[in-house]
C-alpha cells in the first residue's frame, strides 16, 4: 500500500500513532548503541531533530506522541542514573524540563503553519477559480464530449458568446 504525505496527516488510525512512536524508538535504539560516543545532551539534539521531522509530516496527535516519549525514553535510558525517572541533578532536571517543553511546542508550531499554509492555498486556489476564464481550459477538455450541438454551444459559452459564431474557438 502506498501512502502520501497528505493521506498520512489525515489519517488518525492508530498505525500513524504507533508509526510516529516507532521513530523515536528507532532513533533511541540506535542512539543507546552508540552511547559510548554520544553524550546524553547530543541524544537530546538527535531527538528532537526525529520530533522535528515528525513534526513536518504527521498531524498534531502523532507529533505529540512523539514529543512526549522522546522525553521520557531520554530521561529513562539517557539521563543519569539510567534506567530510572529520577533524575540526579538540578541542571539535568531543567535540561529535561526544558527539552520536554521546546519540543511540545515545536511540535504545536509546526502543525499550525502547516495548517495556515494549507488555508492560504485554499484561498489562492479559489481565487484562481474565481478569475475570468479560470475554467476555460477544462470547458476545452470536456466540451468536445458532448452532443456536437451542445459542445458547440459549451465552447461559446465558455467564451462568454451567445449565438452559433464559432471563430477563433478552435
Amino acid at each position: 500500500m502506498h501512502w502520501s504525505i497528505r493521506e498520512l496527516r489525515k489519517n488518525r488510525s492508530i498505525g500513524v500513532y504507533l508509526g510516529s512512536f516507532a521513530c523515536v524508538v528507532a532513533a533511541a535504539a540506535v542512539c543507546f548503541s552508540a552511547s559510548a560516543y554520544l553524550g546524553y545532551r547530543s541524544v537530546a539534539l538527535i531527538l528532537l531533530m526525529v520530533v522535528s521531522l515528525i513534526a513536518l509530516v504527521l498531524d498534531i496527535g502523532p507529533v505529540l506522541l512523539a514529543a512526549t516519549s522522546s522525553a521520557l525514553i531520554w530521561n529513562y535510558f539517557f539521563i543519569p542514573p539510567l534506567f530510572t525517572f529520577h533524575i540526579g541533578s538540578a541542571e539535568d532536571g531543567l535540561m529535561f524540563l526544558l527539552y520536554f517543553v521546546v519540543v511540545l511546542v515545536h511540535g504545536v508550531l509546526s502543525y499550525r503553519i502547516r495548517r495556515a499554509e494549507q488555508q492560504g492555498d485554499l484561498h489562492h486556489q479559489r481565487r484562481d477559480l474565481a478569475r475570468p476564464g479560470a475554467l476555460i481550459g477544462p470547458v476545452h477538455v470536456l466540451c468536445p464530449h458532448l452532443h456536437p450541438r451542445a459542445g458547440e454551444r459549451c465552447l461559446h459559452l465558455a467564451h462568454g458568446r451567445e449565438g452559433g459564431d464559432h471563430e477563433g474557438l478552435e
